[in-house]
């Protein structure tokens, strides 16, 4: 068995002792860069789709950030090149999402998750976000399809 130990950091980016957590985990995937890093989604044969407006290769995403293969999720560059902000929003939703689909939904759930949605709009609005918005619904008709 592979397990992953996260930490909590304060606002100095040090560690605060007591928070070490140990999760069961197969792989942990980190992409960083200008380009999505999609190789290991197409792998395991989750759908992708050429949108320039995100970047290049993007694998197909429902609203909830999972791809055509069930329970595998994706947030940040992967699905898109955007901003940080946006990056770790969709982390917040895609890590909400696989917790209640693992059993661990919050009693706010429906509250966490219209609030996340409600952050990406917000981030997403006006004139810069308008290349984004038009990429995101390019994903969201291939994954209907």
């Amino acid at each position: 068995m592979k397990q992953v130990e996260t930490i909590r950091l304060d606002d100095q980016w040090q560690m605060i002792p007591g928070t070490e957590k140990i999760i069961d985990a197969d792989c942990v995937c980190i992409a960083v860069g200008l380009s999505p890093l999609y190789h290991l989604l197409a792998m395991v044969d989750a759908k992708t789709k050429y949108v320039p407006e995100l970047g290049g290769m993007v694998p197909l995403v429902s609203h909830e950030q999972e791809t055509s293969v069930k329970n595998i999720f994706v947030a940040g560059d992967v699905s898109g090149i955007e901003e940080a902000s946006s990056a770790i929003v969709e982390g917040y939703l895609a890590g909400l999402i696989a917790a209640g689909r693992l059993g661990y939904r919050t009693p706010d759930y429906e509250e966490r998750f219209a609030d996340f949605k409600h952050q990406l709009k917000v981030l997403r609005s006006g004139p810069f976000g308008a290349k984004i918005r038009a990429g995101l619904a390019k994903v969201e008709e291939g994954y209907h399809a």
